[in-house]
Formats: structure tokens, C-alpha cells, sequence
């Protein structure tokens, strides 16, 4: 099923050939990170980025959805499945999401996008019965202030990225 977020961008289930466009726009949005991260940081690479999603498209139990502009750019992506205790591998908690991505091309920030996104990935988790979701973003990051504007709220946890080389910080949201 194919969604209208607007009059120039469509929204729509991510499919195995968006992998590519799905890392650069990771790569893109990491790379805004730098304006608040330590000096020498560097984002993920990109070929490490689209393997990772080459193996997250093929989890049946993940909800990912694009953003497409009229030129087929893909501008913007979210990425949902259940959580799991402990980590990635464990078993999966009773009636908890975990959102592990959402990202908008920098030009498009304050459009409304990534709301409108987190709360179509919402509306997905609550009509299968979540009740609760979790994500992690990094404690440096100006995402916070957009997460708590969505009523997203600090939840106590703490850990570092391997991936992001970042301390983290966990949100959750009561459905």
C-alpha cells in the first residue's frame, strides 16, 4: 500500500533495491552530527551502512517505511520492529516497539516529515497491539528536544554506540 504525505512526496514500504538510497541518506544524516560531536568523529561508512540494510529488509519482523520526491529521491526513512532483551538477538519483550531509525534529508528538516513518519510508525505499532516504544538516540544530539516535542520521554537508560562511537541515551513513549 502506497501513502501520500504530501502533494510532492510519497511514502511507501521499503523495498530490498532501497538499501543503497537508504545508507547514503544514513551517511548524509550522520554527518550532521558532526556540528555537536567530538572534533575528529566520523559517521559510519557507507558500505557498512547498506549492508546492515540489506540484512535489516530481509527481518520479517521489521517495519520500514520511504519517503519518495517526484524525482525518486529518497528523502526520508523510519524503521520499527519489536524489541528485544538483551540486544539485538534476545528475546523479544511482550508489547514493546523499538524504533531503531528515523532520518530527513537535512533540507527537508522542519517540513513536518519526520513527525508525520513517527507517528504513521505509531499508528502501525499500536494497531498490533504495542503499547510502549523505545529508541536510542545520541545524548549530544538536537533530535532530543524533537523526540520530547512528539511526547517522547527520557527513560534512564544509558549505553555507548559501537556503531556511532557515541554515548546514547534511551526514550520511550506510552501508546
Amino acid at each position: 500500500m502506497t501513502t501520500v504525505l504530501s502533494r510532492d512526496l510519497e511514502i511507501r514500504p521499503a523495498r530490498a533495491d532501497d538499501a543503497s538510497a537508504m545508507a547514503k541518506l544514513m551517511v548524509r544524516g550522520n554527518s550532521t552530527y558532526r556540528a555537536w560531536a567530538p572534533r575528529l568523529w566520523q559517521p559510519p561508512a557507507f558500505e557498512r551502512t547498506k549492508s546492515q540494510w540489506i540484512l535489516r529488509l530481509r527481518e520479517t519482523d521489521r517495519w520500514t517505511r520511504v519517503v519518495i520526491d517526484p524525482d525518486e529521491n529518497l528523502v526520508a526513512l523510519v524503521s520499527w520492529r519489536p524489541a528485544r532483551e538483551p540486544g539485538e538477538e534476545g528475546v523479544p519483550v511482550q508489547g514493546v516497539s523499538y524504533v531503531s531509525h528515523l532520518y530527513v534529508e537535512a533540507s527537508r528538516w522542519g517540513n513536518g516529515i519526520a513527525s508525520g513518519l513517527l507517528e504513521l510508525a505509531e499508528s502501525a505499532m499500536t494497531a498490533i497491539d504495542f503499547v510502549r516504544a523505545i529508541l536510542w538516540t545520541p545524548a549530544g544530539a538536537p533530535a532530543r528536544n524533537f523526540y520530547e516535542r512528539c511526547g517522547w520521554r527520557l527513560d534512564g537508560r544509558e549505553r555507548w554506540s559501537t556503531e556511532l562511537h557515541l554515548p546514547m541515551v534511551g526514550y520511550e513513549k506510552h501508546l
